[in-house]
């Protein structure tokens, strides 16, 4: 109802021409979040992550000023970002500023089920893996298998799949922590290849190494499973590319 109250007559004139059958229920749901208040919400609040790095009087932005500080003050320090889901928005202009203002190496960046585009991977963390100003960069993705299987109330894929799908101003748009849309793409690919992303599909229990090993089977289980939390240790205290 709430959503209801919200919506732009001229959206939902849009909403009716591309209605679809109802057993397309997944479908439908897309079309109701991109054309009622979905794409706005989401882009809101993608504006206000960036902000937090890119205003001078942002939180991040000062955070990173005085880490910068501290560091020259004692070499020593270690780096380590991790984000899951819409960190990925929040960390990107974090890791640009730190990597390409302050000229800082980042020992880690840990990404788990990244909500942002492919796009805003290649302008924000692109650059310093370029330049290498990452030690060692990490993506746990969960297979597309797992994403087309985990649904939540009326909706019957991963939330990243509504994102992609309903979400985004380009409907369709590639998220880069989805596992069909990476591999899809040369420069991630061939990054992969060269070591320079240390790419992990979940859940993998039995994956032989702690910094691999993850149990997640859904995207919000990446915050609550015990192996991922072990691996994200692992990868923090494994100075090296994990082969």
């Amino acid at each position: 109802l709430d959503l209801a109250r919200r919506v732009n007559k001229q959206k939902l004139s849009k909403l009716k021409l591309e209605a679809v059958d109802p057993k397309d229920q997944d479908k439908l749901i897309e079309d109701i979040a991109y054309y009622c208040s979905g794409t706005d919400v989401w882009q809101r609040m993608k504006k206000k992550a960036i902000a937090a790095t890119s205003n001078p009087k942002g939180g991040a932005f000062l955070v990173a000023k005085y880490l910068a500080e501290l560091k020259r003050q004692d070499p020593s320090i270690e780096i380590h970002i991790s984000g899951h889901s819409a960190g990925s928005v929040f960390m990107g202009p974090f890791v640009d500023l730190l990597t390409r203002e302050y000229g800082l190496t980042i020992n880690t960046v840990q990404l788990r089920a990244p909500a942002c585009t492919i796009d805003f991977f290649e302008k924000y963390y692109l650059p310093a893996i370029r330049c290498d100003k990452i030690d060692n960069f990490i993506v746990m993705n969960l297979t597309d298998e797992r994403e087309r299987e985990d649904g939540f109330e009326i909706y019957g894929k991963s939330i990243l799949y509504l994102v992609s799908g309903g979400m985004e101003e380009t409907r369709g748009e590639k998220i880069l922590g989805m596992e069909k849309f990476f591999f899809q793409n040369e420069t991630l690919k061939k990054l992969t290849h060269e070591q320079k992303i240390d790419y992990i599909a979940c859940p993998n229990e039995k994956d032989p190494s702690t910094a691999r090993r993850s149990a997640a089977k859904t995207h919000a289980s990446f915050n609550k499973d015990d192996l991922t939390f072990k691996a994200t240790l692992a990868q923090i205290l494994n100075p090296k590319p994990i082969p």
